[in-house]
């Protein structure tokens, strides 16, 4: 009997071990998948009542990175105590940057990051902080979180960076509509109300340069009617139609998305504008005065000798410097980059490789002028003068339809001044008698 009882203590003994075992393999196991995501819903920990998921906006900042604004996903196991801010779109100043952006291969990251540290870095940046609480079903937000996750592992974590169709915000985006099964795309499938243009112009007009610049590089490919789904490209916007959009659940009851907004931290900046200006007044008048301070030099530069003749050759330096310059890019981009934003431009009918051969031929009569290089720089700015009249007579046809008018406003101005200027100096056989 004894025996018999020892044997049965012994069997149970194993039991207990083989159990144990099994569980210490189990927490091994869910410990290693804890350590490798670093969050419990990675690991299927978190249970969906306890997870909270929300939008946190972040406003325009100070630098042209920072003009459209900002967009994360935060998902919190109010259980657990544990915070993630999901951040598409980190990116860092190494040695191929500058390559892979002139290349139109930007590649963006993907992290996760700490909430606490997220909102110091945006509060000493001074960007307004908004918190979208997210109104999801138990299940779908399990899903969502595990996505989240999957996405910022390293085998996941990088993608090619568009600014309009695939970004920070269209992620989320897309991410949203999945876990409402297709209804954000539904209820956002309507006409904007602006052009990727016009808001591309909203957020960067406060730097007139910058904007002028942008302008002048992108086609007619931003300038056709968008849905509203496209304008989810801006976090604001994002934002705003979350706030706006109800889904129906399994049952056909009706759940508002965003069910608590409040802002974290209140920076005080100015607003984004709600109207786009195409046309501001101020490349009309930079337009107008660089043409008269031309058509001003060239009727005087014979009569004042040589320090008028310079003058006008280095005020053509300048401009053909700038605008051959930004014109050589564009040939550069449209040719041979993926930025397709660039590419079939009209903006190169008025700025292009030619404007700047004549910067290089200006630099050349400055020092030693000759008629014949006064000839050679005429016919090359009646060739500007002409394609430029060539491009406003396009418009006329379907297809040509480029919302230029900011870029036309200064080198329309220009380009004719520039060829009048030197029509006129070509007619005077002593241009060069004060050489």
């Amino acid at each position: 009997m004894f025996d018999s009882l020892t044997r049965v203590r012994l069997h149970n003994l194993n039991i207990i071990k083989k159990i144990g075992l099994i569980v210490i393999v189990i927490s091994c196991v869910l410990q290693a998948q804890v350590n490798r995501n670093q969050v419990p819903w990675g690991a299927g920990i978190s249970r969906g009542q306890d997870l909270q998921i929300s939008l946190i906006e972040f406003s325009p900042g100070d630098h042209i990175t920072d003009y459209f604004g900002h967009i994360a996903m935060v998902v919190s196991d109010t259980a657990l105590d544990v915070s993630r801010v999901y951040n598409f779109g980190l990116f860092s100043f190494d040695e191929g940057f500058i390559s892979r952006f002139a290349m139109g291969r930007l590649i963006f990251k993907k992290g996760a990051l700490s909430l606490g540290g997220s909102i110091q870095y945006y509060v000493n940046s001074k960007r307004t902080i908004i918190l979208h609480e997210l109104n999801l079903p138990d299940k779908e937000k399990e899903i969502l979180a595990k996505q989240l996750n999957w996405e910022v592992l390293p085998e996941n974590s990088t993608y090619l960076y568009h600014h309009y169709n695939d970004n920070c915000a269209t992620r989320l985006r897309d991410m949203i509509d999945k876990a409402v099964h297709g209804q954000f795309a539904d209820f956002t499938n309507k006409p904007a109300r602006f052009t990727l243009r016009e808001h591309t112009i909203r957020y960067t007009q406060h730097d007139p340069l910058m904007e002028w610049l942008l302008m002048f590089l992108m086609n007619n490919s931003i300038d056709q009617p968008v849905r509203q789904w496209d304008e989810m490209f801006l976090p604001a916007e994002l934002c705003g139609f979350a706030q706006k959009f109800s889904y129906q659940d399994s049952l056909g009851k009706a759940h508002q998305l965003v069910e608590n907004s409040r802002m974290l931290f209140d920076s005080h900046r100015s607003p984004v504008p709600q109207t786009a200006d195409n046309w501001p007044l101020w490349t009309i008048f930079c337009g107008i005065i660089i043409a008269l301070i031309v058509i001003f030099l060239a009727l005087y530069y014979p009569k004042n000798g040589k320090l008028r003749q310079k003058l006008f050759l280095t005020f053509c330096a300048l401009n053909t410097f700038v605008f051959g310059f930004v014109g050589s890019v564009l040939f550069f981009m449209a040719l041979f980059t993926d930025h397709v934003v660039t590419y079939y431009n009209e903006n190169l009918l008025l700025a292009n490789p030619l404007t700047f051969l004549i910067f290089f031929l200006t630099i050349f009569m400055l020092f030693k002028p000759t008629l014949n290089g006064i000839n050679t720089i005429k016919w090359l700015w009646y060739i500007l003068a002409a394609s430029t009249i060539l491009s406003l007579l396009l418009k006329l046809f379907p297809g040509f339809n480029q919302d230029n008018l900011m870029i036309l406003s200064i080198l329309l101005p220009v380009n004719l001044s520039f060829a009048f200027a030197f029509y006129k100096i070509s007619l005077n056989r002593d241009i060069l008698k004060n050489k």
